[in-house]
């Protein structure tokens, strides 16, 4: 299967550039670059792998989504005599959801060889820094940057990602200094640009790991900071008018709700009003439920959605699940979520140790992702989530070898290597 080192680094190539196509030849289509990816390395498994295919699915976390899955449509069931269900909404969540499910299930299930994830993190490099092109080259006019992503907070989780990706599966580049400080000067800028705020905590956590605080890296930092301030000058930088800093100042100063806030406020209160069952799969955004719920906490948000005829989601994946697929739905989720935290613990059971382990800031980079991002159908997630649980990515053990054979004890009877 040596052809998948190749889907990886397409898959890689392709995740950072979701709206390429719509931006360079205006052709929108929901078969992004990357779905294509993704659906060869499925169809290809199920052809030629049919066994392993079917053994993905006696995975915990594969039964666990198929409950989540079967209660959304047990939710949107119970309310198709309350309001008109959106059946388009369902069947597109449905379509999504499976497509990059699937991709998480063989992705966790398979023996991945080290060169794969060299060549997936190498493309994905490469498609960072056509990004980083697009910023330097044609400048946009709005005001969060996006770049080829569909909106700014996907685009500041895809440069974090880059980073954590290049410090633990191309550690070779990382470790030449002027790369690396210069690798984390753009990346900062990029992440400023976005307006991302949760992009802005995570870099803090990555620059952490990165620099390994220490006297000397602080000194290195320092001399690196010194050093682009005369550039900074010439160009008139001021980082106060970037739209992140300008974002957490209006935040801090506004007195009106965050937006935010008020649809999570919506989304919990219909949890509560359909007794935890929740409104159905994808079904909080159709316009006479979202009206409802949102229009108590602001009927002005309400009016604006109701003339642009569709209403929105809450931002929230947690928040999202509970009042679509109702409480139990949730509570799986968590179940999920838990169950891989439980599993870094097993593999660090220092706590101090832990949260400076590249695996750790890759659980806090879903996690993060998830409050503020609607995530069920993320490649993101679900990539970082099957590597994650993927028993056979030793390399992101820290002064310790471990043999792939007793990883491999733990996998299903079938799997894929080179």
């Amino acid at each position: 299967m040596n052809r998948i080192k190749y889907y990886l680094f397409t898959l890689g190539l392709f995740l950072p550039l979701e709206l390429i196509t719509t931006v360079l030849f205006g052709v929108d289509s929901i078969f992004k670059p990357y779905r294509v990816v993704e659906l060869i390395i499925i169809l290809d498994i199920f052809f030629t792998r049919t066994n392993f295919f079917v053994s993905m699915f006696k995975q915990k976390n594969a039964k666990i989504w198929l409950v989540i899955v079967l209660l959304g449509f047990v939710s949107t069931f119970a309310n198709i005599n309350s309001v008109p269900i959106d059946w388009f909404l369902v069947l597109n969540w449905i379509g999504l959801f499976v497509i990059n499910f699937l991709l998480f299930l063989i992705l966790s299930s398979c023996q991945i060889n080290k060169r794969w994830l060299e060549f997936f993190s190498l493309g994905f490099f490469i498609g960072i820094l056509i990004n980083v092109f697009h910023y330097f080259v044609f400048p946009s006019n709005s005001i969060r940057f996006t770049g080829f992503m569909d909106n700014s907070n996907a685009l500041a989780f895809a440069v974090i990602l880059n980073l954590i990706f290049l410090r633990v599966f191309n550690k070779s580049l990382v470790e030449n200094i002027l790369f690396k400080y210069l690798l984390l000067g753009i990346s900062f800028l990029i992440i400023l640009e976005s307006g991302s705020r949760g992009g802005l905590l995570l870099f803090a956590l990555v620059l952490v790991s990165y620099i390994n605080i220490s006297v000397k890296s602080i000194f290195r930092l320092l001399i690196f900071i010194i050093l682009s301030i005369p550039f900074l000058d010439t160009i008139n930088f001021d980082m106060s008018k970037f739209i992140t800093f300008e974002r957490v100042q209006y935040k801090l100063e506004d007195e009106e709700e965050d937006e935010r806030i008020m649809l999570a406020k919506a989304g919990i209160s219909a949890a509560i009003d359909t007794y935890g069952i929740g409104l159905g799969i994808s079904q909080f955004q159709t316009i006479e439920n979202f009206n409802y719920f949102v229009y108590p906490y602001s009927e002005r948000y309400a009016i604006m959605r109701s003339k642009v005829g569709k209403g929105l989601v809450t931002h929230n994946s947690f928040i999202q699940l509970a009042s679509e697929f109702g409480i139990i739905s949730l509570i799986l989720f968590l179940v999920f979520f838990l169950g891989t935290l439980a599993t870094l613990f097993k593999k660090n059971n220092n706590l101090l140790k832990l949260f400076s382990d590249d695996r750790f800031i890759l659980f806090l980079t879903a996690l993060i992702y998830a409050f503020v991002h609607i995530i069920f159908f993320s490649p993101f997630f679900w990539i970082i989530m099957a590597f994650l649980n993927n028993k056979t990515v030793i390399i992101f053990k820290k002064n310790k070898k471990v043999k792939l054979a007793e990883a491999r004890k733990t996998l299903p009877r079938f799997v894929i290597s080179d």
